[in-house]
């Protein structure tokens, strides 16, 4: 989003994958026989398994907003929308922007994109009274606002969105529910994402509240499939109760681990030994430079497996 970097250099090359020895294979997969443990694609090709793991991430919730369908309101979920955002703004050069939704996501790219362009309108509009309601306390929240504020950005707190308006087909306005509207000419919707298990509701595995359900070394009810990431039900690591994983940061360790599970390893996920980075990324991102700090260096080794990796697509 930045243009700090190329597409290419975030995602890994299938020659990568390929030359540890792993499979990449573009397709869909339609259903797995748990019994047979065969998982069935969409080109007709039957991949038998030993251990299934499932990475089926989420997928944007878009609320139904008047006008969201307007030309220049965008969902930001994958490198695609990224591109797209990207082409709209070299070609259009908007000078008025909105985000519905106080999340990590959208504070990042408006805090990017008002260093890039000092001269932009910014609007951060959200529901409830803070930025980042689910993750930040209210005294940190404010140590955001400040910063927010104090790069120009505008913070409307605690407001709620009744529909977007346009001007031949493009957008022009949001309107609130106090009556008040912001001039716009590209909107941002970012108000959550949704676990993507049809497939694990479809196999039969048990559910949890937010997702597919996982013991403490991310195994499922069926003890040869496992799950990571957006798509497996988190707990809190101070409660243990279900959580809706309002960031999603620790997916990567999940997959590590999943990995080394796999290796015969017994290494349990905890939520609260991924907070670091979180912590991390929001310090040297929207607060001031004297509360950031450097993060400590991780454990950087891998060991690569052979497996088959299915990408699903539409």
């Amino acid at each position: 989003m930045a243009g700090l970097v190329t597409g290419d250099s975030i995602v890994n090359p299938d020659s990568k994958l390929s030359n540890a020895g792993v499979e990449v294979i573009i397709d869909r997969v339609e259903r797995v026989d748990r019994k047979a443990k065969v998982a069935f694609l969409k080109s007709g090709r039957e991949l038998p398994y030993d251990k299934l793991v499932l990475g089926t991430g989420s997928s944007p919730i878009v609320p139904p907003i008047e006008g969201k369908d307007l030309d220049g309101v965008f969902i930001l979920r994958s490198l695609s929308h990224a591109e797209m955002i990207r082409n709209f703004m070299k070609e259009r050069k908007p000078r008025s922007m909105t985000f519905i939704g106080a999340g990590f996501i959208s504070l990042e790219i408006a805090t990017l994109v008002k260093q890039a362009e000092p001269d932009i309108q910014i609007n951060i509009i959200e529901l409830f009274e803070t930025p980042v309601p689910t993750m930040l306390d209210p005294d940190l929240a404010a140590k955001v606002s400040e910063s927010l504020s104090a790069m120009g950005i505008k913070l409307e707190m605690g407001q709620k969105v009744t529909r977007i308006s346009g001007k031949e087909g493009k957008v022009s306005e949001v309107h609130l529910e106090s009556g008040k509207s912001v001039p716009s000419e590209i909107v941002f919707l970012n108000v959550g994402a949704r676990p993507s298990a049809e497939l694990a509701k479809d196999m039969g595995l048990e559910m949890g509240q937010f997702g597919v359900k996982v013991n403490s070394f991310l195994e499922t009810s069926d003890p040869d499939i496992l799950a990571a990431g957006d798509c497996v039900d988190n707990k809190h690591f101070i409660t243990g109760e279900s959580n809706p994983g309002a960031l999603r940061g620790p997916a990567v360790i999940m997959g590590r681990l999943v990995a080394k599970r796999l290796a015969g390893s017994e290494i349990p996920f905890r939520v609260c030994s991924t907070l670091r980075p979180v912590a991390w990324w929001t310090s040297t991102s929207l607060l001031p430079d004297s509360m950031s700090s450097k993060p400590r260096q991780g454990d950087s080794r891998r060991s690569p497996p052979q497996w088959t990796v299915v990408a699903n697509t539409a």
